[in-house]
């Protein structure tokens, strides 16, 4: 069976994609590094919020205390309680631009299938 046939890719790079299930439109698919995840469009958009809204420059930009010796990590919560995971600032950066890539073509997919209908 052809991949491309179910799936719509919404965004795709080497560290993760997320892909629409063609035809249904009820879940996606989410991998990011070794997390993945299959979500309804909106614990999608809930999880989209969620990172967003995290202030990535106020927590890495604390100082770090030189007993430590590693990179500092923010701790994420999921849309499954209490499931989470932690990042660091580039993975985080990562892990946004991955879910805003693919939240906007969700958007455009939802317009059209609205305009269709």
């Amino acid at each position: 069976m052809d991949r491309n046939a179910c799936f719509i890719t919404l965004a795709q790079a080497d560290y993760g994609e997320i892909h629409l299930c063609r035809g249904c439109h009820a879940n996606l698919s989410f991998r990011f590094n070794n997390i993945f995840q299959v979500m309804m469009p909106e614990e999608f958009r809930r999880l989209v919020r969620h990172v967003e809204s995290v202030d990535a420059d106020g927590f890495f930009g604390l100082p770090q205390t030189a007993s430590c010796g590693e990179n500092r990590r923010i701790y994420l919560g999921t849309t499954i309680e209490p499931l989470y995971f932690c990042f660091t600032r580039p993975e985080l950066d990562d892990l946004r631009r991955l879910l805003q890539e693919a939240y906007e073509r969700l958007k455009t997919l939802e317009k059209a299938w609205t305009e269709l209908n």
